[in-house]
């Protein structure tokens, strides 16, 4: 197992999990061979789960349930992790979760990743935390461990951020336009934001516009 964290106008993980038996047959969730990301901005330390506190989680093969939080906020991509001979021995994990307000240098955030083994039966037989030995994390923010962030140079531009977008298209895909007496309604403000996702030139601005109109007509 392998994971690094990056922060910027985004926290980003990245991780590979060496495994060479897979499932996802349960239907729960949390016993599927998987990752869970536990956030706390604040750092508040609180019992239960509050507004600012995010838990997510996504499996091998990229399908993101949330325990907690928004999840527009949530993005990852998932793949297999291969061995030199091409056979899969494992997946990688990229997500990135928007933060809810910009974050500085030295800020300490309580943070969590778990990941969920299952065996070929489907059931889970093991799990893995970073920081957590009481295994209460799923309930218990305050039982998460902390991250100073730091290393960000003050003078370098913020990157566009288009996984809010994107994660809320992924969504849309899921919608059955016969549900729609017009389905202009759908296709055209998803159509005019997978422009701005294909437009390397595309600012915040219009990210934000683009989601917005959708946020607008797509209920």
């Amino acid at each position: 197992m392998y994971f690094s964290v990056l922060y910027g106008m985004r926290q980003k993980c990245h991780g590979a999990c060496r495994d060479p038996v897979l499932n996802k047959s349960s239907a729960n969730a949390y016993e599927q061979d998987s990752v869970e990301i536990f956030m706390d901005e604040n750092n508040d330390k609180a019992t239960s789960y509050q507004e600012n506190d995010v838990h997510y989680r996504v499996n091998y093969d990229n399908y993101k349930t949330t325990d907690a939080g928004d999840p527009d906020r949530f993005y990852t991509a998932a793949g297999p992790l291969t061995d030199n001979a091409g056979n899969q021995i494992g997946y990688i994990i990229e997500s990135s979760l928007s933060w809810s307000k910009t974050p500085e240098n030295n800020t300490v955030i309580g943070f969590e990743i778990q990941i969920n083994d299952a065996d070929a039966s489907g059931m889970r037989v093991g799990t893995v935390n970073i920081f957590d030995t009481t295994n209460t994390a799923w309930s218990n923010p305050s039982s998460l461990g902390e991250l100073i962030m730091t290393g960000k140079d003050k003078e370098t531009n913020a990157l566009t951020n288009p996984y809010k977008l994107t994660s809320y298209l992924n969504y849309v895909e899921g919608i059955n336009p016969k549900g729609y007496i017009n389905r202009d309604i759908l296709t055209e403000p998803v159509n005019a934001a997978k422009k701005v996702l294909a437009n390397p030139s595309a600012t915040q601005e219009e990210i934000n516009a683009a989601l917005d109109n959708c946020n607008l007509n797509i209920l």
